[in-house]
């Protein structure tokens, strides 16, 4: 189910442009094409490093892959079932688990760039669908593709947020920024 709404700064909604739905379909193709890679075992060298990175892994196993993959699904799944409301805020990006609607934020400087957009759509929504977690600067990644803060551990990275979103961007051949 697409965007449901869009809010602006002043927390008025307004009519879902081109942006939201662009990156709304684009997250769907990516997160389904990363699972289709990461389930079927398909990925090439360079996303195979792109796992290993991302999920702190030293080798790529068949439990590690499931594991993403299922992350992955929970994320596509959410995203195609549920209505998702976006409010651009000035400041933070963030999801909230309403009971009547799902919503997220994301801030003006990400929503204006269709990649960022996508990137912390992915992000933001696995949080409410796959139950990943944000691991203070260990778990966020830089705009070159490199953690802001050493210290993410294997386990812990198998369900990052940032890892997650970055992952399905870049296995994908898409940039960060």
């Amino acid at each position: 189910m697409p965007i449901e709404a869009l809010y602006n700064l002043s927390k008025k909604r307004i009519a879902v442009d081109a942006a939201a739905t662009n990156a709304y379909t684009l997250a769907v193709e990516l997160l389904g094409a990363a699972f289709q890679m990461v389930c079927n075992n398909t990925m090439s060298e360079g996303q195979q490093r792109w796992f290993k990175h991302f999920f702190v892994q030293p080798a790529i196993t068949d439990d590690n892959r499931a594991r993403v993959a299922n992350y992955l699904l929970a994320t596509l799944k959410g995203i195609e079932e549920h209505g998702i409301t976006i409010y651009i805020d000035p400041l933070m990006n963030y999801a909230h688990k309403k009971p009547a609607v799902d919503t997220i934020s994301i801030t003006r400087a990400c929503y204006a760039s269709a990649p960022k957009c996508v990137r912390y759509l992915i992000h933001e929504t696995s949080h409410l669908y796959a139950g990943t977690t944000d691991d203070a600067d260990a778990g966020y990644v830089n705009d070159d593709a490199q953690f802001r803060a050493p210290g993410l551990t294997g386990d812990r990275a198998l369900g990052n947020a940032d890892g997650l979103a970055c992952f399905a961007l870049l296995a994908s051949g898409k940039a960060l920024v």
